[in-house]
């Protein structure tokens, strides 16, 4: 509990707009088992920045976290 608690204090130094942001965020939400809000924030992040493979390997990881086999390739 610490750790989310230091996790979340560390986001909260963040620029709330930035791409670290939004994907600390979906870090956070996956931790939470929340996959599909995870999902959401790390396209958000990956719609800001362009392609990378780091956020697009996370997305891949809440779909199948939510038995989406096929999006999960």
């Amino acid at each position: 509990m610490e750790e989310i608690s230091q996790a979340k204090a560390f986001i909260g130094q963040l620029p709330p707009d930035s791409a670290e942001a939004i994907v600390a965020q979906g870090c956070m939400l996956y931790k939470e088992e929340l996959y599909e809000e995870a999902k959401a924030k790390f396209q958000e992040a990956l719609q800001m920045t362009g392609y990378q493979c780091d956020i697009a390997y996370n997305i891949a990881l809440c779909h199948y976290k939510l038995k989406q086999l096929a999006p999960s390739l």
